[in-house]
């Protein structure tokens, strides 16, 4: 079988709450509180037409930060804690033989009118900048499986409850602070992101403190147990400020 090379052109980019890969949500729709916007090309305006009708849409995008890194055909999933070895077809990994993802996602507002047109989504697991290759509407009907459905190592791979997410009082005062300035889901959104635990499989389960940029600040936790507390908010607009 012959090789061919396809070359393929953004349609837009993302806008995302997550700065940097540690901290997106593993799968889309786990943090419905990831508010997005997706902003076209202005050539894509007359293609939005009628998808304001549906209520979410497949987003075909590309790993862009995973463009040098490679890829192996066997991955470590996390859901079996990283320690036994998949096909990566058999995953969802981001290190694949083409950096092509898909997500759904919720559709809050299509913007036609906006220069360039923009789709404000919400559920997604988008690094910030991604570049987006298509968009195909969702369909209930035809999107969901016929007979009998099979999950694969799914089935056998263990149930982790979800962490007890705390914040210290300084860092409430932060966040009612920043509220107040025009973040007022940032709270819900750390919640429902550090619920599901980022750590990569082999630091679950040790105690110590994490960082993350999230929107235009950084956050740091501590792990205890299965007890997550968030115990700073450092505002980059300040840093950015004092630097120009």
């Amino acid at each position: 079988m012959s090789t061919m090379n396809y070359t393929f052109e953004a349609i837009g980019h993302i806008e995302s709450p997550f700065k940097e890969k540690f901290g997106i949500p593993r799968q889309s729709q786990l943090v419905p509180e990831a508010r997005s916007i997706l902003r076209l090309r202005p050539s894509m305006r007359d293609a939005l037409t009628g998808l304001e009708g549906f209520s979410h849409v497949w987003v075909l995008f590309v790993f862009h930060d995973n463009m040098t890194a490679g890829w192996n055909p066997l991955v470590r999933p996390p859901r079996l804690g990283g320690t036994r070895k998949m096909g990566v077809f058999a995953t969802r990994a981001p290190h694949r033989p083409n950096p092509i993802g898909m997500s759904l996602v919720r559709i809050d507002r299509v913007d036609h009118k906006a220069d360039p047109p923009a789709i404000h989504i919400s559920g997604g697991d988008f690094l910030d900048g991604t570049p987006v290759l298509d968009l195909k509407p969702h369909l209930p009907d035809s999107d969901r499986a016929a007979g009998e459905v099979r999950t694969g190592w799914l089935e056998e791979a263990p149930r982790k409850p979800p962490l007890e997410v705390g914040v210290t009082a300084a860092a409430h005062a932060i966040l009612e602070h920043l509220a107040a300035e025009g973040y007022p889901e940032l709270e819900v959104l750390l919640t429902s992101m550090l619920r599901l635990d980022p750590r990569p499989a082999f630091q679950q389960g040790e105690d110590a403190r994490y960082a993350a940029r999230v929107l235009d600040f950084d956050i740091h936790w501590e792990m205890r147990g299965t007890v997550c507390r968030v115990f700073e908010i450092r505002d980059l607009r300040d840093e950015s400020e004092t630097a120009s």
